[in-house]
């Protein structure tokens, strides 16, 4: 079988239900592509309908670029029919592009019969992913979801990417609003799931944290009776998801009572190991090279997939322990000065704040701790409340000193304040870096977290520069 299959026209009709609105039902598409701004020379352009731009505006564009052929909302053909006088390309026109996107992504999927492994969760779904890909990487061929491709567009680009020798697709999939999961697993109609976690995020669009478990549980909407959901035991919310009869549910965590459960737990600055209990079967030594007790309970899940999936275990062991973690997820960086920073700067919900804080203060085994929090976004009326409550927690786990931005800084000083800290500097976040500096000593931590729209990892680029530049680099 070849390493990748080209698109013909039949199998967009068969996908889509398309009409063909112009040129012959003969050409062949190397490729789908949704950018015109790319090269285009033989592929299928997908004209999508966003906020902010509106394909059908570059369907000129999209032909200078080399593309064979166009897909498009129907509606619009007499718009632009005259575009493609004397022109090759063939044009498909269906009700929606971007359900048509999708079912294309179906449509590959099932010609090239790989199954499907999904992640989902409030929290630790990228980790979890990149542990997965680590482990089954070890065992033959895989497509894993590059990056937060995980939404109604990002899943079908990633899709596009399988070979027919993946055995495999690792995907990940994330939403912020009621009804998208279920879109997502209609799409890939997973073989296996995992749910890391249910916490109060994207409340914005979901409103309560029982509406992020009903959310996160629409992916078993298109789950054939026989699969498998792995969900969080030691995490009460996850109780709350809506579960499927016919569908096997397993549950990892820390509680003895589960099908996959962790003892011997040992964390330090360079990483963790623990031991992984499975009912009916021997123990499994596990060695993380990241730190922190998240990431280690993202390996149980992931562990526990592969082991599911047939991995053999010493390859379990081996993708694990080759798991480096990247920027932005509780990363430790050294600095010239001797302090470490711990770049958490990826996003930001009340739950992965506790978790990064807990860990710190543990990491910090000689010297202080430090917490440098910008806003969480999307968290609807109870904003407010839950930045107190994070700051509460801060002066609670032993912080040392508390520096806050954002929106919401005031709340999460009132918090920490309520709670008997002394040292907090409430300030716009470009000044934060300098403020801090001066306090560090070389065998503090400092932790640099907030959500994505706080773009927190500026903070620690002016830690890192002001190291530099102390020590005459």
């Amino acid at each position: 079988m070849p390493d990748s299959l080209p698109w013909t026209c039949k199998d967009i009709l068969d996908a889509t239900g398309a009409d063909l609105l112009s040129g012959k039902g003969e050409n062949l598409f190397s490729a789908i592509a949704t950018d015109s701004r790319k090269d285009l020379q033989g592929a299928l352009f997908v004209a999508l309908k966003g906020e902010n731009h509106d394909g059908h505006d570059f369907l000129e564009k999209a032909l200078a670029a080399g593309c064979a052929g166009i897909l498009m909302e129907k509606t619009r053909w007499h718009e632009v029919r005259y575009l493609f006088r004397d022109k090759t390309a063939s044009v498909f026109g269906v009700e929606n592009t971007l359900k048509a996107l999708g079912q294309l992504a179906r449509h590959r999927l099932s010609l090239c019969g790989s199954k499907v492994l999904a992640v989902t969760g409030s929290n630790g779904k990228t980790s979890t992913k990149e542990m997965l890909g680590c482990i089954f990487r070890t065992a033959g061929p895989c497509l894993v979801t590059e990056g937060n491709f995980n939404n109604e567009i990002g899943l079908p680009l990633t899709l596009f990417r399988l070979k027919p020798h993946d055995k495999w697709a690792i995907l990940e999939l994330g939403m912020n609003h009621p009804g998208e999961m279920e879109r997502l697993s209609a799409i890939c109609q997973p073989d296996m799931a995992i749910i890391t976690r249910i916490a109060p995020a994207h409340l914005e669009g979901l409103g309560s944290v029982e509406g992020v478990a009903r959310a996160k549980g629409e992916i078993l909407c298109h789950m054939k009776k026989g699969s498998r959901l792995l969900i969080n035991g030691s995490d009460p919310n996850s109780e709350r998801i809506p579960l499927k009869e016919g569908i096997e549910t397993l549950r990892f965590g820390r509680h003895a009572d589960c099908d996959y459960s962790m003892e011997n737990l040992n964390c330090h600055a360079k990483g963790s190991s623990f031991t992984l209990h499975i009912k009916n079967a021997s123990p499994l030594a596990i060695h993380l090279n990241v730190p922190g007790a998240m990431m280690a309970e993202n390996a149980m899940a992931a562990a526990a997939a592969a082991l599911i999936a047939g991995i053999p275990e010493d390859m379990v062991q081996e993708g694990l322990a080759s798991f480096r973690g990247f920027s932005g997820r509780f990363q430790p960086l050294a600095t010239e000065t001797g302090f470490i920073i711990i770049n958490d700067t990826y996003n930001a919900n009340p739950d992965s704040m506790e978790a990064a804080l807990t860990q710190t203060v543990r990491m910090a085994d000689r010297g202080r701790s430090f917490a440098v929090l910008g806003s969480m976004g999307e968290l609807g009326k109870d904003a407010a409340a839950l930045h107190r409550h994070v700051g509460a927690l801060a002066a609670q786990k032993g912080i040392h000193a508390l520096y806050v931005c954002g929106p919401h800084g005031k709340d999460f000083a009132e918090g920490a304040r309520s709670a008997g800290m002394k040292n907090i500097v409430c300030e716009d976040k470009d000044r934060l870096a300098a403020m801090i500096f001066p306090e560090l000593k070389p065998s503090d931590r400092v932790l640099v977290k907030g959500s994505r729209s706080m773009t927190m990892e500026s903070v620690v680029d002016q830690l890192l520069q002001a190291a530099r530049t102390a020590q005459g680099k």
